[in-house]
């Protein structure tokens, strides 16, 4: 009997976590489509703001042959971004990410560490140190906690103290993957083909609608750092959204589905219990009618 309240208390513990992950993957399951938009519209501003940074420092390069990565100042201080979930269970969405986080950290050397997002509970595990600064950035402000970001590291980068930035995320690519990435952000590693390559390069590049740059395209270039790195962090802060989206999907539904395969094999095992108890019981009771009808056929006969 007491096996039996076992099984239907765990019966209902179950039943009760699958109303959870089953709400849950309902809820995620109707902000995948905005997230995805939001992520392809990132991306297509992202290219579209860095086809406007190639012309701008191939528009330098054809004034004074000074590439984008020379006219950069370059401070002592460097700067790693990694873009993480904003909620939990998303499987290893994050840990993927930390993991080849810390294998690129003894490469890049002696670094900050800022975090966009909640940290994993593995962080400590994964990384063994903690971040320098942290900023959840959740749905309601993560514009305004993401642009005064992207504004301090521009100030930081006119002022010469922060010599680079590189952005870690996990890139969407479908419902079912999500590819750990690497950006650096700042200063341009290749702002478009040729631009290390002298003035031949930069006549190829021209087209016919060539911008003329006014007051000079250093001048101009150094001004749209911070819209710059601004629009690299909102394209990592929604390719992060989507993938986390769509890795609790995945992960809400696996759990959906194993919870009811342990309900089944619950339900037969509370079932074969309840059998095996109602038999022996039914054995007990037969057993002790025929040892009452012995009693009772010894009482008569001492009787006779």
């Amino acid at each position: 009997m007491a096996q039996l309240l076992a099984i239907k208390r765990r019966i209902r513990a179950i039943e009760g976590l699958r109303k959870v992950t089953r709400a849950m993957e309902l809820v995620t399951h109707t902000r995948i489509g905005r997230v995805r938009r939001g992520a392809e519209n990132a991306r297509r501003y992202h290219e579209s703001f860095s086809r406007l940074m190639q012309r701008v420092a191939l528009a330098m390069q054809e004034d004074d042959q000074t590439t984008a990565r020379e006219t950069a100042k370059t401070g002592d201080r460097h700067e790693l971004v990694i873009c993480l979930s904003q909620k939990g269970f998303c499987g290893s969405f994050n840990d993927r990410l930390l993991s080849r986080v810390a294998r690129e950290l003894p490469r890049l050397g002696d670094i900050t560490l800022s975090v966009v997002g909640r940290l994993s509970p593995k962080w400590n595990s994964i990384m063994r140190r903690k971040p320098d600064l942290l900023i959840e950035a959740p749905d309601k402000s993560w514009q305004r906690d993401t642009s005064s970001l992207a504004a301090r590291w521009a100030q930081e980068i006119a002022g010469g103290t922060l010599g680079s930035v590189i952005f870690a995320f996990n890139r969407f690519v479908s419902i079912l993957e999500q590819t750990p990435e690497f950006v650096q952000v700042w200063p341009p590693l290749e702002m478009g083909p040729g631009s290390d390559d002298g003035p031949e390069a930069v006549q190829n590049q021209k087209t016919e609608s060539w911008p003329i740059v006014e007051p000079d395209a250093a001048t101009l270039f150094e001004s749209l750092t911070g819209p710059w790195i601004e629009a690299c962090l909102a394209r990592a802060w929604w390719e992060t959204a989507a993938g986390e989206n769509c890795s609790r999907l995945i992960s809400m539904k696996s759990a959906n589905e194993n919870a009811a395969v342990i309900l089944d094999d619950l339900r037969l095992t509370y079932n074969k219990t309840r059998q095996l108890v109602i038999t022996q019981e039914l054995a007990e009771i037969s057993s002790a009618f025929n040892v009452l009808k012995i009693l009772k056929q010894k009482r008569e006969q001492s009787e006779d």
